[in-house]
C-alpha cells in the first residue's frame, strides 16, 4: 500500500551513515499503515493522524496533510474517501484536494490558509422548524465540510448562521437551497414535502400538532399547509386534525349516574389523571385545571339513570335509533354478516375543565366542559379479579395494531368506521380481520366510588372488502411472505382510499392504536352471556407511550350488572380520587 517503499529502502542503502534511529522511526512509521500486501483501510488513515495531535492548528494540518501524503497514491486516497463515505468526492479531484476532503470532513480540521467566511441565510419559519427537530442531516453535512452553524436570528428574520471557509459557506448555502425544494418523492437527501388541506384548527392546537409530530402546520382560513421530511410525520399530524373534528367535550345533558341521590352533595376536588392514553384528551388537559366530583354517598351503586332524566334508565334502547340510522347509511354489500351489538363498560374519571372549588348537590347542572379520561382498575393491575358468582373460564394474551377508516364527507353524529385489525408476531404481521363499527357513548358518573365509567355502545359487522380498493392488501393469501412488520403493512395501507366508483366517497385514516391485551373471559351459570374482562396497555397514534386502561365488555346487559361492578370498584385505596391535595 506504500507509495514509496522502494525509494525508502534504496536509500536506507545508499546512505549507510544515516543514523539508527532515523531508520529506527522511518521502519516503524511504514508499519504502522500495513503491511506491504495488504490493501490500504479507513482504520490505517485514522491511526496515522492518531499520532499527528498538534496543539497549535496551523502545525497540526500541516503535519497531517504531509503524513497522508507520504502515506498514501492519488489512487488510493480516492478510494479510501469513497469507502470513507466523505462528500463531494469526485474521480477529477487532486491528491490535495482528496487529502483536504479527508482533514476537514473525518477530523474536523481547518485550513489555517483559506481564511473564514460568514454568511446569514434566510429561512422560512417551517424550514427552520424541521431543521431544528430533524436536523441530524443537517449539522452532518456542517461537520463534513468543516462549516459551523447555527439557528438564530438577524433582525426581524430567522435563518442560519454559517462561518467557515469560503468554499464551506457556498457549499452549505447550496444544501439549504436543496433542502428547501419542495419534493413529492424522497431522495438521498432529505428535503421539505409539503401538503395542503382543509381544515379549521383551534389556534393553540397548531403548534401542538407541530411539535407532536414533527410535522411544522401553518393555517391560512381553512388551507393548512404541512412541512414535513418524511410521510410518516405527515400521516400523524393528518390523523390528529382528523380526530379533533370528532373529539368533542361532554355536557351536562350528556351524563348517566349511579345512584343519584338527590339530597348527597359533591365536591369538586382538583385532579390529575397519572395516564392519558388518548392524544388529543392529553391536549385538552393542557388547556385548563381539571377537577373531579367526588362524595359520602351510598356505599354501593344501586340503578343506572340518565342525570338529567332519572326516569330514563336504558342508555343502550336511548342510542338505538342513532346506531341503526348509522348503519344503515353503509352500502349492504359491503357487510359480511349481520350488525350486532356489543356494550363495554370503561374505567376512568370524568374531569371537568376550569371548576371553582365547591360543593353542591349532584343533580345542579355545571355549564362547564368535561372529558372522560380512561384509566385501569387499581385491583387488576397485576391480577384477575374474583367476580362473586363468576368463575373465569381462559386469558388471553395478543398484540395487534387497530387501524381506523372513517369516511371524509361524514357529518352523521354516530359515523361509521371500517377497522383493521393485524396481529404482530416476533417475525411477521398478519391482517386477521376487519369489521364496520358504529359507536355511542354515555359517560356516566360515580361520585361516591373511586372511579367513574363511560359505557359504549356498539353495533359491529364484519366487513366483505371484496372488489374494493383494500382487498389485495388484506387479503389472506400469503402474509407472512409480504410483511415482516407493522411498519412494512401500514406503509403499504393507503392513508386515502375509495371503496367504490364514486371519487368523491373518500375514506381516510383518522386513528391507529397499538395494543397489548389480556382478556379475561368469566361465566355464570344463570346468566347466557359471558363477560369479558380486557387489560390493555395501549399506545395511539401520536403517543410516546403506553397506556393501561380496563374494560368490561358483553353482548348484552347482565340482570347482577350492579354486583359485578361494585365487585370491581372496590379497591384497597379508598380515598381515590377524593383527596383535597
Amino acid at each position: 500500500m506504500l507509495r514509496r517503499t522502494t525509494v525508502t529502502w534504496s536509500r536506507a542503502s545508499r546512505f549507510r551513515l544515516a543514523s539508527p534511529a532515523h531508520y529506527v522511526h522511518t521502519r516503524t512509521s511504514e508499519l504502522a499503515t500495513g503491511l506491504y500486501d495488504e490493501q490500504p483501510t479507513v482504520e490505517a488513515v485514522d491511526t496515522i493522524l492518531a499520532r499527528t495531535r498538534q496543539y497549535d492548528a496551523k502545525k497540526q494540518w500541516a503535519h497531517s496533510f504531509s503524513r497522508l501524503n507520504d502515506s498514501f497514491t492519488r489512487q488510493q486516497l480516492f478510494q479510501l474517501a469513497r469507502d470513507a463515505k466523505l462528500d463531494m468526492i469526485k474521480h477529477s479531484m487532486t491528491k490535495p484536494m482528496l487529502i483536504k476532503a479527508f482533514l476537514v470532513q473525518r477530523f474536523g480540521l481547518t485550513d489555517p490558509e483559506a481564511g473564514e467566511s460568514f454568511a446569514f441565510i434566510r429561512l422560512p419559519l417551517s424550514s427552520v422548524f424541521l431543521l431544528s427537530h430533524r436536523g441530524t442531516a443537517f449539522f452532518q453535512y456542517a461537520r463534513n465540510i468543516g462549516a459551523k452553524v447555527a439557528i438564530g436570528k438577524r433582525d426581524e428574520h430567522i435563518g442560519v448562521n454559517v462561518s467557515g471557509s469560503k468554499q464551506a459557506v457556498e457549499n452549505m448555502n447550496s444544501w439549504l437551497n436543496s433542502f428547501q425544494q419542495v419534493r413529492e418523492k424522497p431522495t438521498d437527501m432529505q428535503s421539505i414535502r409539503k401538503s395542503y388541506r382543509q381544515f379549521n384548527l383551534p389556534e393553540a392546537m397548531i403548534p401542538w400538532i407541530s411539535h407532536r409530530t414533527q410535522c411544522h402546520v401553518s393555517q391560512e382560513g381553512r388551507n393548512v399547509n404541512l412541512s414535513f421530511l418524511h410521510h410518516h410525520d405527515a400521516d400523524q399530524a393528518l390523523m390528529l386534525m382528523e380526530q379533533q373534528k370528532y373529539h368533542k367535550p361532554i355536557h351536562w345533558n350528556q351524563l348517566w349516574c349511579f345512584t343519584p341521590d338527590q339530597g348527597a352533595s359533591v365536591s369538586s376536588l382538583p385532579f390529575t389523571p397519572s395516564s392519558v392514553p388518548d392524544p388529543l384528551t392529553e391536549y385538552a388537559l393542557t388547556q385548563g385545571r381539571w377537577s373531579r366530583l367526588s362524595g359520602m354517598g351510598p356505599a354501593s351503586l344501586s340503578i343506572l339513570c340518565h342525570l338529567s332524566d332519572p326516569s330514563t334508565l336504558d342508555p343502550v334502547a336511548t342510542f338505538a335509533s342513532g346506531l341503526d340510522h348509522g348503519a344503515s347509511s353503509l352500502n349492504q354489500a359491503w357487510l359480511d354478516g349481520p350488525w350486532e351489538p356489543r356494550l363495554s363498560l370503561a374505567f376512568g374519571h370524568v374531569l371537568w375543565k376550569d371548576l371553582p372549588r365547591m360543593t353542591q348537590p349532584l343533580t345542579t347542572p355545571m355549564h362547564v366542559p368535561a372529558y372522560f379520561v380512561e384509566s385501569e382498575l387499581p385491583n387488576t393491575a397485576e391480577q384477575t379479579p374474583i367476580i362473586p358468582g363468576w368463575t373465569e373460564l381462559l386469558m388471553d394474551e395478543l398484540e395487534f395494531e387497530r387501524i381506523y377508516y372513517r369516511r371524509t364527507t361524514s357529518s352523521d353524529p354516530y359515523p361509521v368506521d371500517l377497522v383493521v385489525s393485524v396481529a404482530i408476531y416476533p417475525n411477521r404481521v398478519v391482517p386477521e380481520r376487519s369489521w364496520w363499527q358504529c359507536e355511542a357513548h354515555a359517560p356516566i358518573l360515580c361520585p361516591y366510588a373511586p372511579l367513574d365509567a363511560c359505557l359504549t355502545v356498539k353495533y359491529k359487522a364484519p366487513a366483505n372488502l371484496q372488489g374494493t380498493s383494500l382487498s389485495s392488501i388484506l387479503s389472506p393469501m400469503n402474509y407472512s411472505d409480504k410483511f415482516s412488520n407493522i411498519e412494512e403493512f401500514c406503509t403499504a395501507l393507503p392513508t386515502e382510499t375509495t371503496l367504490n366508483t364514486n371519487p368523491n366517497d373518500g375514506w381516510r385514516i383518522w386513528r391507529r392504536e397499538r395494543v397489548v391485551q389480556r382478556s379475561s373471559t368469566y361465566f355464570h351459570a344463570d346468566h347466557t352471556s359471558e363477560l369479558v374482562l380486557v387489560r390493555e396497555a395501549v399506545r395511539r397514534n401520536s403517543m410516546s407511550h403506553f397506556q393501561h386502561i380496563t374494560r368490561l365488555e358483553s353482548s348484552n346487559w347482565s340482570s347482577d350488572y350492579i354486583g359485578v361492578l361494585s365487585s370491581l370498584l372496590r379497591t384497597s385505596y379508598p380515598s381515590l380520587g377524593r383527596s383535597d391535595t
